[in-house]
């Protein structure tokens, strides 16, 4: 069990929080609308093709056969009692020649494992037809996300407490890879084949919670739900979750008026700052929202 952070931030505009604040709810995506191109969503290709994966299989027996290295993998699987039968008979002297016996060896084996492959994409499609996200982020105050994720400053930042039994129990941390993620892999496909893998590893979550290496200084967390009942997009949320609220550096002060007396009806115990620009240093400061205005 992943354990939570005391505290999660929702970033989001203006307008946005304020609903948020005013009905209770928090607003979550169809899994395909995370704004993340790298990300597969139901429209997505599998991205490799029977032909494609036929290559990369000889290519890898290839290397094996001819290769100074012992090949890795389950001994008794049937590739590799052949890749270390044909090793020790020194059978082949190149490329050309093991293709030619692979052509004949293959295709049978490639189209069942393409068909898997298939399986498991198609699987993928129907798992996030149904799935929601909702984004949120171990700060409050990352000026990254407030250029982001609220408006370019001109949003709020709520920031609610992660209690037990509460909407945020199955929030799950974002996974940064180097690589975009892909709903099956095809060398996945080929290991397995070989012997490499005993299966592949199928975790559909993993997918969604997948984000760019670079962006990991925002400590994102997603909460991955099914459809809402009656199908709506917002979860709710009881108000004492609410920690504080956190007002953007370029919201003007009529709005900032609007959104503390809101605030204030719903509960008047919530803690309201406002972001305030440094004059020294690119960063913010924040201060009592209430305090601004004596």
């Amino acid at each position: 069990m992943v354990e939570l952070p005391p505290s999660l931030a929702y970033y989001g505009s203006y307008q946005g929080a304020l609903q948020i604040i005013q009905h209770q709810m928090l607003p979550v995506f169809p899994a395909d609308e995370l704004r993340d191109p790298f990300l597969p969503n139901q429209h997505s290709e599998m991205g490799f093709d029977c032909q494609e994966l036929f290559e990369l299989a000889v290519k890898y027996m290839t290397s094996a056969i001819l290769g100074k290295s012992s090949p890795k993998g389950n001994p008794n699987h049937p590739l590799q009692k052949a890749i270390r039968r044909w090793r020790g008979e020194n059978r082949f002297n190149d490329e050309a020649e093991v293709r030619e016996s692979l052509v004949s060896l293959l295709p049978a084996m490639v189209e069942t494992q393409f068909n898997d492959a298939e399986k498991i994409h198609q699987n993928w499609l129907d798992y996030i037809r149904g799935k929601r996200v909702l984004p949120l982020f171990e700060q409050a105050n990352h000026s990254e996300l407030w250029l982001m994720e609220a408006d370019r400053y001109a949003g709020v930042v709520i920031k609610f407490a992660c209690d037990d039994d509460s909407i945020f129990e199955q929030c799950l941390p974002a996974h940064y890879d180097k690589q975009p993620p892909k709903t099956v892999k095809i060398q996945d496909c080929v290991s397995l084949m070989m012997g490499e893998l005993n299966e592949i590893e199928v975790d559909f979550a993993k997918t969604l919670l997948t984000q760019n290496y670079q962006f990991r200084g925002q400590k994102e967390w997603r909460l991955i739900t099914g459809k809402q009942p009656d199908d709506e997009f917002c979860i709710r949320f009881s108000t004492e979750l609410i920690r504080s609220i956190y007002i953007g550096a370029a919201v003007p002060k009529n709005k900032a008026d609007e959104l503390t007396e809101v605030t204030r009806q719903l509960d008047g115990n919530i803690n309201i700052y406002q972001a305030n620009c440094s004059e020294s240093n690119y960063e913010f400061m924040y201060d009592k929202y209430d305090d601004n205005n004596d």
